[in-house]
Order: structure tokens, then sequence, then C-alpha cells
């Protein structure tokens, strides 16, 4: 084999190495920005989950005040439809 061809192979060599070490640093670079962007997707998730839970909170409270609130009157209500039933038989 001749030095030219022998210089050629290693240039086109080292070439061919060059290339692959580049496309792993970009596919290095694609995996740390993806890496990041999940990160930041995950601090997003948890904001919204708490934001949804002192939400779900508030409703079961507010929810279980007005129950509070109107069982009297569902135990009147009981009471004066026996009333009437009562009051309505012979």
């Amino acid at each position: 084999m001749s030095t030219l061809r022998q210089a050629l192979y290693g240039i086109a060599l080292l070439g061919a190495l060059a290339l692959l070490i580049w496309g792993q640093q970009q596919r290095i670079n694609v995996a740390v920005g993806k890496a990041e962007r999940a990160e930041a997707a995950a601090k997003t998730a948890s904001a919204d989950a708490d934001r949804n839970l002192t939400t779900a909170n508030t409703l079961t409270t507010a929810l279980k005040q007005e129950r509070d609130a109107r069982a009297p009157c569902a135990l009147s209500r009981i009471s004066c439809a026996k009333a009437w039933q009562s009051a309505s038989e012979p």
C-alpha cells in the first residue's frame, strides 16, 4: 500500500471517528435538553396538583358546610311531611 493511500485511509478514519464523536455529542445535548424540559414539566405538574388539592379541599369544606346548614331543613321537612300525612288520615 502506498504512503498516499495510507494517509488518505488514516484521514478518512479520523474523519469518521470525528463524525461519530460529534453525533454522540449531539445526542447527549438533545437528551440533556429533554431532561431539562421534563424537569420543568414535573415542577409545573406538581404545582398544578397542589393547586388542585387546595381547590378540592376548599370545595369539600364548602359542601360540608352547606350540607350541615341544610340538615335541619331536611329534618323539619320530614317532620312536616309526617305531620301532614297523619293529619290527612281519617
